[in-house]
């Protein structure tokens, strides 16, 4: 999702091998960006996960947990969570199905947290009714223990090493599951999405 540099890290033009997972193409927000442009591609990848129904499996997901958890408070973990367009669609089910959530929204990049309180402003989202933290999830201090951590649309930015890292976090720090949501890089989603 977003867009694609036209080359590839190296200074080639030769194209991707898109038979790998991992290769050297990388997208605009996985490098230095100013702030503006990192809200313009947010924004933008906001409007592809609402056409794409991308949160679908995070709230279906998180549906499932709170079946399985009673009323209790759940806290939530959204690992690489950009500008937290799902964390808003999770607060906003959470409050239509009356199911207490506590939810953090961590991410390495600084531009995050700080358009992530921008638009929490701007859907009317209570301050503070998300924490957003600014860190390595992996090394990030969390307040109270994890019940549920979810990536959505963040793995395919991981090196094979990291995704691995990602899923050992996940199995250590979750109590009660964990969802990893992703999408398959290819030519046509690449075209599709220039």
């Amino acid at each position: 999702m977003g867009e694609m540099q036209g080359m590839r890290r190296d200074g080639t033009d030769s194209a991707p091998d898109w038979s790998r997972r991992e290769f050297d193409l990388a997208e605009w927000m996985d490098g230095p960006c100013s702030y503006e442009e990192y809200a313009r591609a947010a924004l933008d990848l906001e409007r592809v996960n609402r056409l794409t129904l991308g949160y679908r499996p995070a709230l279906r997901f998180l549906a499932r947990v709170a079946e399985r958890t009673g009323s209790a408070p759940l806290h939530v973990v959204d690992v690489g969570c950009g500008h937290g367009d799902g964390l808003r669609t999770i607060y906003r089910w959470a409050a239509r199905k009356k199911v207490p959530l506590r939810l953090t929204g961590v991410d390495i990049n600084p531009y995050a947290a700080q358009l992530a309180r921008e638009c929490d402003r701007r859907a009317g989202v209570a301050a503070g009714s998300i924490a957003w933290i600014t860190a390595n999830a992996f090394e990030a201090e969390l307040a109270a223990p994890v019940d549920a951590a979810i990536s959505s649309l963040f793995a395919h930015h991981l090196t094979d090493t990291a995704i691995v890292a990602l899923l050992r976090w996940n199995e250590a720090t979750a109590r009660v599951g964990w969802l990893v949501n992703d999408l398959r890089r290819s030519r046509r989603a690449a075209m599709g999405f220039k």
